[in-house]
Formats: structure tokens, C-alpha cells, sequence
């Protein structure tokens, strides 16, 4: 880690897979079941459960493809009461799921003046909740278009993964006058790696098979956090 800085120095973490030990798969499940009896509970992961392979198979294509294909599941749920769902249940179910390791991570770039902020793909109403569990103010998420107080299944630009990640860094580090070739970040897979690229102190954290190939092919760290 480099001497104190003033906040022009950046920590950027991706959150699935690299804070937590979990998907944008866990969470939805958990939000749609938020009001639900058990039994109704039940029913509903006993529906939705077979359709997992047809997800993990586009997500082995395309993680954008997978965002945008997977966030079509919200398509008329209502907006207020997913975002209240979210803030209840996410911080509780986050802190089971948080690695020890991410904790420390952020603590410490905190504690050295940097800026750190969450680059995800998860939902703008997921992600803020685990960003306030982690004292991090800033965060670049999906957002969900909204119609008449319901989620339309469309996700607002495009969603946050490969180029699309590193670009979203970058302006972000322009507008908050971050020096990128001093900053971090700390992702698991290649749907990470292009936001990795840009910074001078690339991290891969628990990395992918895939992910572990192209960073040591790179001279990227590599960290296995619990």
C-alpha cells in the first residue's frame, strides 16, 4: 500500500466474487422471497432453480450479455419496495458473506486517505446497502430504468463489466481528480480484467481459472482473501 494521499488515490473493488462471496443470483433470489411465506418460498426456488443453467451458460459467454439478459427477471416488480427489501435484508446477509481479507483491504485504503468506491454490476439498491456496511461512500452499480414506480427489466447505459468497467473508472477518476497509474483495483474475473488494466496497482482477488492465466501472464498481484 502507498503513503497517505489526499483522495487522489483510487481503491476500486468489484463486489460479487471479490467482497463477498456471492452473485447477483443470491441477492435477487433473497429479494424476491423478502414477503413470501416459507412455503411460498419453497415454491418459488423450486421454480426458478432450472433455470439457472440456461444463466450460467450465457454468463460463460458474456457477463454483459448475462447483466442484461438476468435483470429482465425485474421487469414489473415494484421499485420502492424492492429498494426497502434491499436495505433491509442486504447489509445482514452481506456481513455473513463479506470476506475478513476485503474488510481489512478497504479499512486500510481508507485509513490511508484514498478514495474507494464499489465498480459492480450489481443493482444500484444492492450495492449501496453493502457500501454503507463498509463506511465506502462512493459507488458505480446497474441501474434499472423505472416506469410508473416498476422496474421495466432494462438496465439504464450499458451494464458494468469488461470495457464498460474501466471506462466508468476512468471517468470517475477525471471527475474526482484521481491519479489512476497510482491507484488499485481488486476484481475475480475477466469481466474484471479491462478495469484492472488501467490502474497501476492491479489486484486479482480468489481469480478465476481464467483470470488467474491472464494475471500472471500480466505481473498482476494475486490474493486469495477468506
Amino acid at each position: 500500500m502507498t503513503q497517505a494521499s489526499n483522495g487522489s488515490i483510487g481503491a476500486f473493488f468489484d463486489v460479487d466474487g471479490t467482497l463477498l462471496d456471492t452473485t447477483i443470483v443470491h441477492f435477487y433470489a433473497r429479494l424476491m422471497t423478502a414477503r413470501m411465506s416459507r412455503l411460498g418460498s419453497a415454491c418459488w426456488t423450486a421454480a426458478f432453480v432450472p433455470r439457472l443453467p440456461v444463466f450460467l451458460a450465457v454468463d460463460r459467454v458474456s457477463r454483459t450479455r448475462f447483466n442484461t439478459m438476468f435483470y429482465r427477471l425485474y421487469r414489473g416488480r415494484d421499485a420502492g419496495q424492492t429498494r426497502e427489501d434491499a436495505d433491509g435484508i442486504v447489509p445482514g446477509y452481506a456481513t455473513t458473506k463479506l470476506y475478513a481479507d476485503a474488510g481489512e483491504a478497504i479499512r486500510r485504503h481508507i485509513d490511508d486517505g484514498h478514495t474507494v468506491v464499489l465498480v459492480t454490476g450489481t443493482a444500484d439498491f444492492v450495492a449501496r446497502p453493502i457500501a454503507g456496511l463498509l463506511g465506502v461512500d462512493d459507488v458505480l452499480a446497474t441501474e434499472l430504468a423505472e416506469n410508473d414506480g416498476c422496474f421495466t427489466g432494462e438496465i439504464i447505459g450499458d451494464p458494468l463489466s469488461g470495457d464498460a468497467k474501466a471506462r466508468a473508472v476512468v471517468e470517475f477518476a477525471e471527475r474526482r481528480g484521481i491519479e489512476v497509474s497510482r491507484s488499485y483495483a481488486y476484481g475475480d474475473s475477466t469481466a474484471d480484467a479491462d478495469m484492472l488494466a488501467v490502474v497501476g496497482n492491479p489486484v486479482a482477488v480468489n481469480p478465476s481459472r481464467r483470470m488467474a492465466r491472464q494475471a500472471a501472464q500480466r505481473g498482476w498481484d494475486i490474493r486469495a482473501w477468506s
